[in-house]
């Protein structure tokens, strides 16, 4: 064997080479690529759009309700009642909520306790002008409202209270030892019961008509030939 014959000759192998075929693919997968960023660009931009828009929208509201609210004419708005001092009416919502949930365990209020009697007789008398505030205040706020809570829960049981404040008129009091004429009207008496009376129909609807009845009753005191309601 000679030497020549004894060498193996290696001859490089071919590079690869890719086809018209793989070529094809391989682009398409990157105009895939290039697609799907395109795409996600796009929906992020659109989203930020959006974004934009109802933020605009949002604050154009809330400009238009500033502008409606201060425009609203004052007389329409429900008037504030002024709250007694904190260490006078504490002891009132105390008491307040202390009878109606001793009461609101009993069957009926037929038999009041002495508690919730004591309530129901500053209604009926109307001789104690400035405890009969507190008490209008009271019921809508002890308990952080769930003296109410109580009350509208469960009207059967509280049917005298409920009728003592819905027949309340502050524009027709007895006049007192004193007084020889009828005193002049309260308004705050009547706006503590107005009050009132939206809180319980705004927390059970069924009272809404006994309500309306009462205060066309009051809106139409001492009017000449007004209307009976309906």
């Amino acid at each position: 064997m000679t030497a020549a014959e004894a060498t193996i000759s290696v001859t490089p192998s071919p590079l690869p080479t890719v086809s018209q075929e793989d070529s094809t693919v391989l682009g398409s997968s990157g105009t895939k690529r290039d697609r799907s960023d395109t795409l996600g660009s796009q929906s992020e931009t659109r989203t930020s759009t959006i974004r934009e828009q109802l933020h605009a929208s949002f604050e154009k509201r809330a400009s238009s309700v500033g502008e409606q609210s201060a425009s609203i004419d004052p007389n329409l708005i429900l008037p504030k009642c002024e709250l007694p001092p904190r260490s006078e009416f504490q002891p009132v919502e105390t008491f307040v909520a202390a009878a109606v949930a001793e009461q609101h365990e009993q069957k009926d209020d037929t038999v009041p306790l002495k508690k919730y009697k004591g309530i129901l007789e500053t209604f009926r008398f109307k001789n104690d002008l400035v405890m009969l505030y507190r008490l209008l205040l009271a019921l809508r706020t002890a308990g952080n409202g769930s003296t109410l809570h109580l009350l509208t829960r469960s009207s059967s049981k509280h049917a005298r209270l409920i009728h003592q404040i819905v027949r309340f008129n502050a524009f027709d009091l007895p006049p007192s030892a004193d007084q020889v004429s009828q005193p002049p009207m309260n308004y705050e008496l009547a706006d503590a019961q107005l009050h009132l009376m939206v809180a319980l129909v705004s927390s059970n609807s069924v009272f809404l008509v006994p309500t309306l009845t009462s205060l066309w009753k009051i809106l139409t005191h001492q009017v000449v030939n007004a209307p009976v309601e309906r």
